[in-house]
């Protein structure tokens, strides 16, 4: 390792302590995995999963991809889920591990979401439901027929490549007989199971759409000390001012009094005076001034049932307006709600900048199907296309883990240059240059054995008796 640059000598370490971390998860066939994830991670031409044999970076047999993907998680058999637990659990850690670098974050900001994998030309694929899928021809139904994933991860604002990233930290397939609340609040329970402690005592902020903003989902987690839940609420959603129980005249007969005052978002008459206000200008990228202003009313519940009561378990509303310069409104005002005990602790420019990140997972969902293949493995084993979608999310986390080699690592001719790096380093510019490092680096470190490809003679041996 002469011969590269002193600071990235670290950075390479680093890289090779989560490969090696990496690789621990899979059991067998453990070179053909990582040679897939690095190819993957570094692809940028292939179309479809068997063009991925003829890349560099996998010195293999195109039938070896096949036999990665059906031995690397789950083959189907219901007597390893202890084992899948276990390895979702060091997963979790794994994920984290880079992230456990950067320091000075005032807390961990979570996303939850899910993205439809279209299927439908696979008759004999199981569990097939209809999913929402966009439609170019104006006037057809935006639906489809296949599968649809729930996907948990860390959001975060990179300061070395000055770029947005979604670190996929858990992706669970969304059965026919379940929903999105269900399956994304038992990915949430249990990733607060697995991670270390400091990861709990810390403050952590999950970000949803209005999906999430429902009292099946948000009832669960208001017995979690440190989860704050930011969600977006539709506009013609009702409201009620919270009424302290410990006030109301006792011996009354009769139920106590739950809800107060109503908030109705869609009739502004039924609104009171806002308890803080925030305004903030901005610019966009195409150089236009934007204001922004923030009304919050805090202590504000939503109704519950028999099961999940809310009227113990108060919320912030938030209403953001955008204007231009001359005070003409540019889209309609957005509604959020900011849920949980520690929900005070957030101001509110950061809960709506918090909120605005997580749009980054649908760059992140955009740029796995594109590039890294994630709706491009047609089988019609379920448990095979469920191991291609962990694989496609592990393969966007090496990316992540390498970032800095994309940034710092230099070509031949940039020896002297490695240091000019551009402003903002995409996803897409970390691809284009991986797969060049990945290439010298196997040249330099031998990260990977070079498999023996054996040939079938062309005639049959001789016995001689």
């Amino acid at each position: 390792m002469k011969d590269y640059p002193t600071n990235l000598l670290e950075e390479i370490q680093m890289w090779q302590e989560f490969r090696t971390s990496l690789s621990s998860l899979f059991p067998r066939r453990k070179n053909s995995i990582m040679d897939l994830i690095d190819t993957l991670s570094s692809n940028h031409s292939s179309s479809s999963p068997v063009e991925l044999s003829e890349s560099e970076l996998f010195p293999r047999n195109y039938s070896s991809i096949y036999k990665a993907i059906n031995q690397s998680f789950d083959d189907g058999e219901e007597s390893n889920k202890e084992k899948k637990a276990q390895q979702i659990k060091q997963l979790h850690s794994l994920v984290f591990s880079p992230i456990n670098q950067l320091i000075n974050l005032p807390f961990h900001l979570l996303g939850l979401d899910s993205t439809p994998i279209p299927r439908p030309y696979s008759g004999h694929l199981k569990d097939r439901v209809y999913i929402y899928h966009p439609n170019t021809i104006i006037g057809n139904k935006p639906i489809n027929i296949g599968h649809k994933y729930s996907v948990l991860s860390y959001l975060i604002k990179d300061q070395d490549t000055h770029n947005n990233w979604a670190v996929p930290i858990e992706g669970k397939r969304i059965t026919s007989f379940d929903t999105d609340l269900k399956v994304g609040l038992e990915q949430i329970i249990t990733f607060f199971d697995n991670c270390e402690h400091d990861i709990q005592d810390k403050l952590s902020v999950l970000v949803a759409d209005t999906s999430y903003s429902n009292k099946n989902f948000l009832s669960p987690l208001s017995d979690y000390n440190n989860l704050v839940i930011v969600s977006r609420v539709r506009s013609t959603r009702v409201f009620y001012r919270a009424i302290n129980q410990d006030n109301q005249p006792r011996g009354k007969r009769g139920h106590p009094t739950w809800y107060g005052e109503k908030f109705d978002l869609k009739k502004p008459e039924t609104w009171w005076d806002e308890d803080e206000k925030f305004s903030q200008v901005s610019t966009n990228k195409k150089g236009e001034i934007i204001n922004i202003q923030i009304k919050c009313w805090n202590n504000l519940i939503m109704k519950g049932d028999k099961i999940n009561k809310m009227h113990h378990a108060p919320f912030r509303l938030l209403q953001i307006t955008l204007t231009d310069e001359n005070g003409k409104l540019l889209k309609k005002p957005m509604w959020l709600i900011v849920f949980g005990q520690r929900r005070n602790e957030l101001n509110l420019s950061q809960c709506y900048q918090g909120y605005c990140q997580r749009y980054d997972m649908e760059h992140m969902f955009r740029f796995s199907k594109n590039k890294l293949l994630l709706n491009k493995y047609l089988t019609p084993d379920v448990s095979k296309e469920e191991n291609w979608f962990s694989l496609v999310l592990l393969s966007y986390v090496n990316l992540w883990a390498s970032r800095k080699l994309a940034i710092n690592f230099p070509r031949p001719w940039e020896k002297y240059n490695y240091q000019k790096a551009p402003q903002k380093i995409t996803q897409a510019h970390c691809t284009k240059r991986l797969q060049t490092n990945y290439s010298y680096l196997w040249r330099k470190n031998d990260f990977a054995q070079t498999p023996r490809l054996f040939t079938r003679t062309s005639k049959r041996r001789k016995i001689t008796y």
